[in-house]
C-alpha cells in the first residue's frame, strides 16, 4: 500500500469512528439517563493511602533501578538493542511488578481490590457496551484534542517563552525507533495489556473510589483526572487524558463493573497503534 493510499484509509477510517460516534451521542442524548453515582467509597484512611502510594512509587523506582544495573554489568548485552527497545522492556517489567504488586495485596487483603465486581455481565454484553462507549469517546476526544491543539499552538506563538514543547508524545516516538517485529509486539502488549490493567486499578478504581471517600464523586472525579493527565507528562495530550479520565469515571459509575473501562482503555490504545503502525 503506497503512503498516498494508507494516508487515505486513515482519513476515511477517522471519519466513519466521528461518524459513529456522532450519530451515538444523538441516540444517547434522546434516551438520556440522569446520572447519579453510587459506587461504594472506598474507607481507607489517609495514612493507609500514602503507604500504599510510596510503595507503588519505590516499585515502580526499584525496577527502573535494577534494570540499568544489571545492564551496566554486561555492556555487550546492551547493545542488542537501542536506548527506544530498552526502555520498552523495562516499561513492561515495570508493568508486570505492579500488577503482582496488585495480586499480593489483593490475596492477602491488605487492600480492598475486588474479589467480585459490584455488576456482572454477560460475555457478549460487555463487549457490546464497551465497543458502544468507545465509538462515543472518539468525538469527545477529537474535540479536545483540536480545541487544545489549537489552543497551545496560539499560546505558543503569542509567548516567545512559552515554557512548553509541542512536540508528539515520547510514547510515539519510541515506537517509531524500533527495529523489529518482536518488539513491537511487546510494545503492543504493553499498551493493550499492560497499561490498561495497570491504569484502570490505579486510577478508576484506586484513587478515584479513594477520593469519593473522603470528598464528594464530582470533586474526586475532576481530582483524579488532572492526576491521570499529569501522570503522562505530555502537553498536547494532557486535556484529552483529562477528557478521557472523566468518560472512564462515567463509564465506572453507569456500569459499576470496571472491566468496560479496561475495554474502552485497550480499544482506544489499540486505535492508538493502529493508526501508528498505518502512519
Amino acid at each position: 500500500m503506497t503512503g498516498s493510499a494508507m494516508g487515505s484509509f486513515v482519513l476515511i477510517y477517522t471519519a466513519v469512528l466521528l461518524l459513529l460516534g456522532t450519530l451515538g451521542w444523538i441516540i444517547a442524548y434522546w434516551h438520556r439517563e440522569a446520572y447519579k453515582p453510587s459506587l461504594t467509597a472506598l474507607w481507607l484512611s489517609w495514612l493507609e493511602f500514602w503507604a500504599l502510594a510510596v510503595a507503588i512509587f519505590f516499585i515502580s523506582s526499584g525496577v527502573s533501578t535494577a534494570f540499568h544495573r544489571i545492564l551496566g554489568l554486561w555492556p555487550n548485552v546492551a547493545e542488542l538493542w537501542n536506548e527506544a527497545e530498552w526502555s520498552l522492556l523495562m516499561n513492561g517489567l515495570d508493568q508486570l511488578a505492579l500488577l503482582l504488586f496488585f495480586l499480593f495485596i489483593w490475596t492477602k487483603k491488605i487492600w480492598v481490590l475486588p474479589r467480585t465486581w459490584e455488576r456482572r455481565y454477560a460475555l457478549g454484553e460487555l463487549f457490546a457496551s464497551a465497543l458502544r462507549a468507545f465509538l462515543l469517546l472518539i468525538p469527545l476526544l477529537w474535540v479536545l484534542n483540536l480545541v487544545w491543539g489549537s489552543l497551545s499552538l496560539f499560546l505558543s506563538e503569542v509567548f516567545s517563552s512559552f515554557p512548553f514543547r509541542l512536540e508528539e508524545q515520547e510514547l510515539i516516538r519510541s515506537f517509531y525507533e524500533l527495529r523489529s517485529w518482536p518488539m513491537r509486539g511487546v510494545f503492543g502488549l504493553c499498551i493493550l495489556v499492560g497499561a490498561p490493567l495497570v491504569e484502570e486499578l490505579l486510577f478508576r478504581y484506586g484513587l478515584y473510589r479513594f477520593l469519593k471517600g473522603k470528598w464528594n464523586a464530582k470533586k474526586a472525579c475532576w481530582v483524579t483526572s488532572l492526576a491521570f493527565g499529569l501522570m503522562h507528562a505530555h502537553w498536547l495530550s494532557f486535556v484529552p487524558l483529562m477528557g478521557l479520565s472523566v468518560f472512564l469515571i462515567r463509564l465506572y459509575e453507569r456500569k459499576k463493573n470496571l472491566l468496560p473501562c479496561i475495554l474502552v482503555h485497550a480499544l482506544f490504545n489499540a486505535n492508538t497503534l493502529l493508526l501508528l503502525q498505518l502512519g
